[in-house]
């Protein structure tokens, strides 16, 4: 059963960002062939303009097995606000991968606390940017009702579900980096055992959109997108200490070392094709 927020839960949200829920909700519970639908054809098409030249894929043999009865948690490094638009795109493209399934939580930020970011927030994914995720100290335990509806999308809806376990975009002048996790998506997949978590990495992309458009048509040489995909991480021997902290920071630390040794591999991409192109 999907839980809903409790009244105390709700108030720590601001009327606006509660009014954004509230729609989010109803979608996700009863417009999903919606956001299928617009994801998979609008959106899609909006994201191959602006880097469908520019991609190097590796990987994709890990998702192509996947057992979406089970629940497929996505975990990805985070770099830009395109970051899972991209992933999303390039898994469109898989026959197997259920595209009426996926959701990835976001910052309530903009996207929950103005009308204007609800507004983008149903043009960019069919309010598929679900749930909010409050940076307020005061809404921690709101923060917790979000990582409990994860959990539950992916064990009882059988949902795909991308995180960025950073938490936040890096900003660091190497990309290749990947920084510590929070304990947020040990609590998702440690609940969720019988969830398939697949490491990701991306790195290439900026936040301008027209810029990345010009980069696709104009430069994409010069301008490569490295996405790799990994096997899946291993947390059986941790599920039954679900409520351990140190459980949590060993499922979360696997989680972010699969993705870092993708972003190894992607450097490893980049420096043998800028080799050849110098060649």
């Amino acid at each position: 059963m999907i839980p809903q927020p409790t009244e105390e839960q709700l108030s720590l949200l601001t009327p606006v960002e509660r009014r954004g829920y509230a729609l989010a909700d109803f979608w996700q519970r009863k417009m999903r062939w919606h956001a299928e639908l617009w994801n998979s054809t609008v959106m899609v098409f909006l994201t191959w303009l602006t880097v469908k030249r520019r991609l190097r894929i590796e990987g994709l043999e890990h998702v192509r097995g996947l057992d979406y009865s089970r629940g497929v948690c996505l975990v990805a490094n985070h770099r830009t606000f395109f970051d899972f638009f991209t992933v999303c795109c390039a898994l469109f493209q898989e026959p197997s991968f259920q595209r009426s399934k996926i959701l990835f939580p976001v910052r309530a930020k903009f996207f929950y606390d103005s009308d204007l970011g609800g507004l983008v927030n149903m043009a960019m994914s069919g309010m598929s940017m679900f749930p909010p995720i409050s940076r307020k100290r005061e809404a921690k335990d709101w923060n917790l009702y979000a990582i409990e509806r994860c959990a539950a999308e992916l064990r009882d809806n059988q949902r795909v579900v991308g995180i960025h376990p950073e938490g936040r975009r890096s900003t660091s002048e190497d990309p290749f980096e990947v920084h510590k996790g929070k304990l947020g998506i040990a609590r998702i997949v440690l609940d969720v055992p019988e969830a398939q978590v697949v490491p990701i990495f991306l790195t290439g992309l900026g936040n301008s959109m027209l810029e990345e458009a010009r980069r696709n048509w104009f430069d994409a040489e010069n301008h490569p997108i490295y996405m790799h995909f990994g096997p899946l991480v291993e947390l059986s021997d941790l599920h039954a200490a679900t409520n351990d902290i140190g459980a949590a920071r060993k499922a979360t630390n696997r989680c972010m070392e699969a993705v870092q040794t993708l972003g190894e591999q992607a450097r490893r991409s980049a420096a043998r094709e800028s080799a050849v192109a110098k060649a």
